[in-house]
């Protein structure tokens, strides 16, 4: 992470934060880890876009989003656990708060409309972009939240699981406060749609693959890519592509001459950790020795 002081139009008593920078979806995210000095702190978060700020942890107390300085905000949902999320309009003055904590950890989310938009097309009704909504309390957004500042700074072969996290945590605050409707028939992906998109991931393993890539091949908005694929085939279209990978490693190894840092890199993996994590989640067992089992 680079170590910054964040930009703001007004700071008080904020120590130095760590950024990532990140792009999913078209949209800028920030993963920031802010320290935090002695006393009460504040700042200014408003920005010229919308934004979705979600902190996922706070060292030694509670901070709080604020309209107004001197009066809290009150919450949406229940307090019962840390972090909480806030979508604030373009434009609006909103205050981060705290009093003596000393640090915090955040996810914040720039959205762009039209990126928006072309992700899920007309199937987002509720994300109010002009309308604020602070102190959001909601365990599956801080679950997802959690899940997002774990992907942040991940490599291209990571790129189909954090759009998906990014897509479900817009959903979810689009449906917070909705009542649910009734689900419309779903059909999934025809088979044409499913042979051209396997292929595709097939034929560019070592590759980033991303979401739009997958969902323009189908003729369909992010969204509805993936809730269709994972009708069609049962599973997500970052587990899919994972696994895809996997197993045309597991060809590779077949080849004792070839080289663990040539098989990750063959199948999309930009680091072998990170092939080598994958495959033991798989498999239980590190390439080398699933290999070595495989001759025995």
């Amino acid at each position: 992470m680079e170590a910054i002081n964040l930009p703001s139009r007004t700071t008080h008593n904020l120590g130095r934060a760590w950024t990532r920078r990140d792009r999913w979806c078209g949209m800028e995210v920030l993963h920031i880890r802010q320290e935090v000095l002695p006393g009460r702190a504040w700042h200014d978060i408003s920005a010229d876009r919308p934004v979705l700020s979600m902190v996922v942890a706070e060292v030694g107390g509670r901070c709080e989003t604020r309209l107004h300085m001197t009066a809290a905000t009150p919450p949406w949902g229940h307090a019962d656990a840390g972090g909480h999320c806030s979508l604030i309009p373009a434009g609006l003055p909103v205050w981060g708060y705290s009093d003596q904590i000393a640090a915090f950890e955040e996810i914040r989310v720039f959205l762009h409309p039209p990126a928006i938009a072309a992700a899920f097309g007309d199937e987002l009704p509720g994300l109010a972009l002009d309308e604020p909504k602070l102190m959001i309390f909601d365990r599956d957004l801080q679950h997802l939240a959690r899940l997002m500042a774990g992907a942040s700074g991940e490599s291209g072969d990571r790129a189909l699981w954090s759009e998906s996290l990014l897509l479900a945590a817009l959903s979810r605050v689009a449906g917070l406060g909705r009542q649910p409707r009734r689900k419309a028939r779903r059909c999934g992906l025809s088979a044409r749609q499913i042979q051209e998109v396997m292929q595709y991931i097939l034929d560019n393993l070592d590759q980033p693959i991303r979401l739009d890539d997958l969902s323009a091949l189908a003729g369909l908005s992010v969204s509805q890519f993936a809730r269709n694929f994972k009708l069609s085939t049962g599973e997500a279209p970052h587990r899919w592509l994972l696994n895809a990978r996997l197993e045309r490693a597991k060809v590779m190894l077949g080849d004792r001459r070839s080289r663990l840092a040539d098989v990750a890199l063959a199948t999309g993996f930009s680091e072998q950790s990170h092939f080598t994590r994958a495959f033991v989640a798989a498999t239980g067992l590190p390439p080398g020795r699933w290999r070595r089992a495989q001759a025995a």
